[in-house]
């Protein structure tokens, strides 16, 4: 398994690098410069990659990204082929977890999002019920408890 020696950067830093500008669209996208030129490019197949986040939200090397090799925006526009090649991505995950907790998510909607080219969080730990109701409550959505 490739071990990559990276430095990782605060969510101040990516503020900085995005110079003002409300995302990375596909013009710079950092993601398909990353699998041009594999870096932090930890697993490649024909339709998926797995990177390392550049800005993890834990500043913790195992805070990884699935995102599709072609630039797509949404999950809806993921093709039937892709998505069938989700099942070597996820046979990954778990060899790089080696049984430890991690959760995963994805952002469908663009806001709040850095980087247009959909992709998954995969991050270590456990997202807890009473943390999941926060992040909710936070956004505005009637919980039940």
């Amino acid at each position: 398994m490739k071990n990559i020696d990276t430095q990782f950067w605060t969510r101040a830093d990516l503020k900085k690098k995005l110079a003002g500008k409300e995302m990375f669209w596909k013009e710079d996208c950092p993601f398909c410069i990353d699998l041009k030129t594999n870096e932090r490019v930890l697993w490649k197949w024909y339709y998926w990659a797995i990177i390392y986040n550049l800005y993890p939200y834990t500043h913790w090397a195992k805070h990884l990204m699935l995102i599709p090799i072609r630039h797509a925006c949404f999950s809806h526009e993921i093709t039937n082929t892709e998505y069938s090649e989700l099942h070597e991505s996820y046979d990954f995950i778990e060899k790089f977890y080696n049984g430890d907790s991690y959760f995963s998510f994805t952002r469908e909607s663009i806001s709040e999002r850095s980087v247009e080219h959909v992709h998954t969080h995969f991050i270590s730990g456990q997202l807890k019920r009473k943390t999941l109701v926060e992040m909710l409550k936070a956004q505005g959505f009637e919980t039940s408890e």
